[in-house]
């Protein structure tokens, strides 16, 4: 009996120490595990780690130098060196003293002498216009020139016939001549007096009749119309054409500021 007791005691304690060694173990591996996912857990919470430029490193031979230890490694590069410039420095413009090249004449009004005469020549569509310019009369001034100071003038047309208005007066500015011009050259001036309308009726049987101009007036037997001309008279080939349809052609004269009576071919 001592002997079965014995043995009793002894399986006891040889699975009681089997079951410490495998709490034991448990407890290891478990603590590992927390170990472990610790780490993991504050890797995965710490922030990133910013990278620090790297600065050039200085070389004391110039802007770039080779490795010593093989002729293959890249060109360090050192920071610039300024190259100074082969171009001499000027002094900055002072204040002009005087007129420069720019002070030629160029023909623009301003441009050049502010005063000096030139010939002028006022061209008058009318002739037998009388001409005045600036207040002074000048007498034989057609295809004549004019001797003019550059600057502002004024001139003055005036004439006695009832093919235009009486008189009429433009303002006009000389200008220097330019530099590839012939100090010579005159400077022409229009003045054109504003012509008077006329009026061109046609005298027929009845208003059957009519007369038909290029560029010019129609008219019906019995009618009239008002005609402006572009010079004291002008000259119009017309066409006139009976009830029946025969055409017959023929040539008007109108003079400006007058009426014209047409009478009916025959």
């Amino acid at each position: 009996m001592a002997i079965l007791k014995r043995i009793r005691h002894l399986n006891g304690a040889a699975q009681r120490r089997v079951i410490l060694q495998r709490a034991g173990a448990v407890v290891v591996a478990t603590a590992a595990v927390a170990l472990v996912t610790a780490g993991v857990t504050r890797w995965l919470r710490a922030p990133a780690p910013t990278p620090t430029p790297a600065r050039p490193r200085r070389s004391s031979q110039g802007p770039s130098r080779r490795c010593s230890r093989c002729s293959t490694c890249p060109a360090e590069v050192g920071p610039s060196v300024p190259v100074p410039s082969a171009r001499p420095r000027t002094a900055p413009p002072g204040p002009s003293t005087g007129p420069g090249p720019s002070a030629v004449a160029s023909g623009a009004p301003g441009v050049g002498p502010a005063k000096g005469p030139r010939p002028g020549r006022v061209a008058i569509k009318q002739a037998g216009a009388r001409l005045e310019v600036d207040g002074r009369e000048q007498r034989g001034w057609f295809g004549k020139s004019i001797p003019l100071d550059v600057g502002p003038h004024t001139a003055t047309a005036s004439i006695d016939n009832p093919c235009c208005e009486p008189t009429r007066s433009v303002t006009f500015t000389v200008a220097p001549p330019a530099p590839d011009e012939p100090s010579e050259k005159p400077q022409v001036v229009q003045v054109s007096l504003a012509f008077k309308k006329s009026t061109v009726s046609l005298q027929a049987r009845d208003s059957t009749h009519q007369m038909t101009c290029n560029d010019g007036p129609t008219v019906f037997g019995g009618g009239s119309q008002i005609v402006t001309l572009n010079d004291v008279s002008q000259t119009f080939r017309c066409t006139f054409r009976s009830p029946d349809g025969t055409t017959k052609p023929g040539t008007v004269t109108v003079h400006a500021g007058k009426d014209q009576v047409v009478r009916w071919p025959e």
